[in-house]
């Protein structure tokens, strides 16, 4: 019924224009927006038109339609052919590449260390076709690609991207160190690529980094902006209640549609504040595996134990939950978890369709949860920057026990991100200094 509602206008949009399905194109997206935009007045044509694009996309996707995918974001998006539309031995050389590394093998010289997570095999992908549309868009026929070798050549290379600067209007685009990042592993692993090139390959990536200043380790200027919404402590309670909030209410009508959101985004908080894990660990927990409960006299807890080759940096996550968020996770997994699917499998949070909820979708869900409640702008990750600006506030200067909570492997990272935190407390506790000298006239 969303689906519909939603494709509603645009349905009709195509339909009076004569326009067949499998000719429903960006450029008809880009139309749409226009008659959207002369004549609506209470709602925001590209949130409308960003909501059609993505319904479309699902039921293209899942009922596999030949018909094209359409653009869901103006501006900063990449759209690039698929892979399918590249020569077949192209095909299967990045099918066995992306094989490679997703079952390394133990023995071999050219793999990882350990087995890549499936979103880190998508950026990889992604990365690929992103070259190629460039190269494909400043010349190059499709064809001149028949394996991934061909894009370590350096003539190639240098004016695909040139061609991705100048279609953003000279502005290095902030993934281009880890689309090189991604040829350099082609290149060492894979392509058996001579010194030289991974010497200039190096060299490029560096210069790129350096540029956009991602060779150290930062917080985020939006990042940053939305953590300043805690500098008032009313809304860190209101963060930290929510998951009772959202529980309390839940437990009154088990098996509803809105309880079974309440309790399920009250349970992701609830874990989030008391071990701010990244949404991908927190999207696949493994009752049995990553999380255990566990009886003290009365009282329940669950200890975290997430394996390093689950996690982003190959660092373990241990932790536990006490109470009273414990009891969050203990009525959800008792009272509501029975209702997400028909067959939860081991997953804390399943999907109705079966396996675990995929991390964007269940990050977005429990940021517009807490928008709708508290009016806070909080996505899944900002908790990880929180418990540190919480922590540092306590305890100033304290990185080791914070690279502790956020499972980093070098206190340098910790340092570098956090280290603004304590400047600014200790300009609080200067200032409180100065406060005792001043006199009492003032």
């Amino acid at each position: 019924p969303y689906q519909r509602w939603t494709l509603a206008r645009f349905s009709r949009f195509c339909t009076l224009r004569k326009i067949e399905p499998e000719n429903v194109d960006d450029s008809v997206l880009r139309a749409f927006k226009d008659h959207l935009d002369a004549r609506v007045i209470t709602h925001d044509p590209k949130t409308t038109v960003k909501a059609v694009a993505k319904a479309y996309n699902v039921i293209v996707k899942q009922n596999a339609l030949p018909f094209n995918r359409l653009t869901t974001a103006s501006g900063t998006s990449y759209v690039t052919a698929r892979i399918s539309a590249y020569p077949p031995s192209l095909q299967a050389d990045l099918a066995a590449y992306l094989q490679r590394l997703e079952k390394p093998d133990p023995f071999s010289d050219g793999g990882p260390d350990r087995p890549l997570r499936s979103k880190s095999l998508r950026n990889i992908e992604a990365h690929i076709r992103q070259l190629l549309q460039a190269a494909v868009d400043v010349g190059f026929p499709l064809d001149r690609f028949q394996t991934l070798a061909d894009l370590l050549d350096l003539q190639v290379l240098g004016r695909a991207i040139d061609g991705m600067i100048e279609r953003f209007g000279g502005r290095v685009l902030t993934s281009l160190p880890n689309i090189l990042g991604t040829l350099l592993a082609i290149a060492k692993y894979h392509a058996g690529s001579p010194p030289e090139l991974l010497v200039k390959l190096r060299k490029a990536r560096k210069g790129f980094a350096d540029r956009l200043g991602s060779n150290t380790p930062r917080m985020s200027e939006k990042a940053a902006r939305r953590l300043e919404q805690f500098d008032d402590e009313r809304n860190v309670e209101l963060l930290v209640d929510l998951p009772y909030k959202l529980i309390k209410r839940a437990n009154k009508s088990p098996g509803t549609q809105r309880s079974m959101t309440d309790a399920t985004c009250a349970t992701a908080i609830a874990i989030l504040l008391a071990c701010p894990m990244r949404a991908e660990d927190l999207a696949e927990l493994e009752l049995g595996v990553d999380i255990q409960p566990v009886q003290r006299g009365k009282k329940m807890f669950y200890l975290l134990h997430i394996a390093g080759e689950k996690t982003k940096n190959g660092a373990p996550i241990v932790a536990e939950i006490e109470p009273p968020l414990s009891t969050v996770v203990a009525a959800y997994l008792k009272n509501h978890r029975k209702f997400a699917a028909d067959a939860p499998g081991p997953w804390v949070f399943p999907r109705p369709s079966g396996g675990p909820q995929t991390p964007d979708h269940f990050g977005e869900k429990i940021k517009a949860k807490i928008a709708d409640e508290i009016g806070l702008d909080v996505n899944a990750h900002l908790f990880r920057h929180l418990s540190a600006k919480l922590f540092l506030e306590a305890h100033p200067g304290n990185y080791e026990e914070v690279r502790r909570i956020l499972a980093h492997k070098s206190i340098e990272t910790t340092t570098q991100i956090y280290s603004p935190m304590s400047n600014r407390a200790a300009f609080k506790r200067f200032n409180a200094i100065l406060e005792g000298y001043r006199g009492d006239d003032l």
